[in-house]
């Protein structure tokens, strides 16, 4: 042990200043243009709200409250992000499904759809201190094709190379209509358009 003393390499005790380091988190400015981005997500949550107030005057959906839609993070960001996860919650929204690291769908009330919209408004104005934003790429409609079951897309496909191959004239239809009898509900039928 005697061999192994390097005073050379000793720092004295009054030298050392003793410093408290805490962790703190800053968001990174990702030079969005803010008036152009909040327009891209002020048209997004209008044409969500459009949507619902179409389909609530046939009064399928009178009583409901509830908006259902798709946040989408820019590259680069992942719903692993807590921070972010909180700022979608503070927002008025609730992650119900994570598809990826940049896909999710979301949950809001119409009340807080309103605040939402309004909120979105102060971003692309730039007259709130709603950043966070920045962290949303947009807001739309999760794509109907990646929610069908993959069982389900196998089923479409085989049938409708069937049937193009069996008839020359099908490939040539725009779209067609068939029925496919689920492997999970074999006594229902649930009719796709392709």
């Amino acid at each position: 042990m005697a061999e192994d003393y390097r005073p050379h390499l000793l720092i004295p005790e009054e030298e050392v200043e003793y410093v408290d380091y805490t962790l703190t988190a800053r968001s990174k400015d990702r030079g969005v243009d803010r008036f152009e981005h909040g327009s891209k997500l002020s048209d997004g949550l209008r044409d969500i709200v459009d949507a619902y107030t179409r389909v609530q005057s046939g009064d399928s959906l009178r009583d409901e409250d509830i908006r259902i839609f798709e946040v989408v993070l820019p590259e680069g960001l992942k719903f692993s992000d807590k921070t972010l996860r909180e700022f979608i919650s503070n927002e008025g929204m609730t992650i119900t499904h994570v598809r990826n690291s940049r896909h999710a769908t979301v949950v809001s009330h119409k009340e807080k759809m309103n605040n939402l919209i309004n909120r979105v408004g102060s971003y692309r104005d730039n007259t709130g201190s709603t950043k966070k934003f920045e962290d949303i790429d947009y807001f739309g409609f999760p794509d109907p094709e990646e929610k069908m079951s993959q069982a389900i897309r196998v089923v479409l496909e085989n049938v409708t190379q069937k049937s193009r191959s069996q008839s020359p004239v099908l490939h040539r239809l725009p779209s067609i209509t068939i029925r496919v009898r689920t492997i999970l509900e074999p006594t229902s039928m649930h009719r796709f358009t392709l």
